[in-house]
């Protein structure tokens, strides 16, 4: 009888272990039937695609956590693309968007090591802009020539907690080259501030040229802010690139533009929004959406999107989409009918 006893309060305790762990599946899915005009040239010429990603990127994930005890807990994330009209992954890895472990807090932060979005990137996503979408922040990022600055591998991240509404990301990846401790390696942080009904706030990028001389570095930084008046939000943006001269090309140059957005709740389940990215640099593309959710984690949408590039090297994508380049010196045109679901 008493083994039977101890045997019992030795698999409760086991449970009550298992108890303070989780592992989670996770993602978000978009797909779409889209249609751009000169999608990669100026010719005049039209397409049809089974789109992926125009509005949220396509993706899925796992993560987990772990109760330490003293507030203490260790997580993880691993995070993957996925291509709704292959469904293949992308070629730059499996675990390309995020695979990283962390030590979190609530009274001193979390810690993260491994590879990771820029924290700088993550705040651009919804820094200045009320409804985050890659007809925005992606297209700005794409024709800023950020691309390399989506997510940095051997990250060391750290996220601070809330301070009466500020909040910190720092983040660090070294180069990892024997004799020149700074070549090739990057500095990413964020700032933002959330009151009652607005946010402020800006992110700094820092690459180093990734060998002594190249002179292919980059530095770029964002200041912006949103406010919600009823069922109006407003929010702007400015942005400012700078590119060493080895990284220079005709569709990569330094440049600067600004960013304004708003959207209208028409009712729960009716979202309209329209928004605008003008670059210093003589181009410009403009987004308009609206989206009805089916389901909190079910919604439909349609999107028009316009990009308008002059000679100077600073080249809007029409439709976020593989096919679809940003064309200098022309008018490109997408439209876009879609749903997205999460999990």
């Amino acid at each position: 009888m008493k083994k039977t006893i101890v045997a019992l309060a030795a698999l409760s305790a086991t449970a009550g272990v298992f108890a303070q762990s989780s592992v989670s599946i996770y993602g978000t899915l978009d797909a779409s039937v889209a249609y751009v005009k000169n999608p990669a040239d100026n010719t005049g010429k039209s397409a049809t695609y089974l789109n992926d990603s125009a509005i949220s990127t396509s993706r899925w994930g796992m993560r987990g956590s772990e109760d330490l005890g003293g507030g203490l807990k260790a997580n993880f994330n691993l995070e993957s693309d996925v291509n709704m009209g292959t469904g293949a992954n992308n070629p730059a890895g499996m675990f390309r968007r995020s695979a990283y472990v962390s030590l979190a807090s609530e009274q001193y932060g979390e810690l993260r090591l491994g590879r990771a979005t820029s924290v700088a990137v993550g705040h651009v996503v919804s820094g200045g802009i009320v409804l985050p979408s890659n007809a925005m922040h992606g297209t700005m990022l794409i024709g800023a020539g950020l691309v390399p600055d989506f997510f940095v591998a051997n990250a060391i991240t750290y996220i601070s907690p809330s301070m009466s509404g500020l909040r910190a990301s720092l983040q660090y990846a070294p180069g990892e080259q024997a004799g020149d401790s700074s070549a090739g390696s990057s500095a990413h942080a964020a700032l933002k501030y959330q009151g009652s009904n607005f946010t402020l706030g800006g992110a700094y990028v820092n690459v180093e040229e990734s060998t002594a001389g190249a002179d292919d570095g980059r530095k770029w930084y964002t200041v912006d802010g949103t406010i919600t008046l009823g069922q109006v939000k407003l929010g702007a943006a400015y942005y400012d690139v700078n590119h060493g001269a080895g990284a220079i090309t005709a569709s990569k140059v330094d440049n600067q533009g600004y960013i304004l957005n708003a959207s209208y709740q028409l009712d729960p389940k009716v979202t309209l929004f329209a928004g605008l990215i003008k670059s210093l640099q003589d181009s410009s593309a403009v987004s308009l959406q609206a989206r009805y959710a089916l389901s909190k984690r079910t919604t439909v949408y349609a999107v028009v999107n316009r990009a308008d590039n002059g000679k100077e090297g600073v080249n809007f994508i029409p439709m976020y989409i593989d096919a679809a380049k940003g064309v200098a010196d022309a008018k490109q045109t997408g439209v876009a009918f879609g749903v997205i679901h999460s999990f």
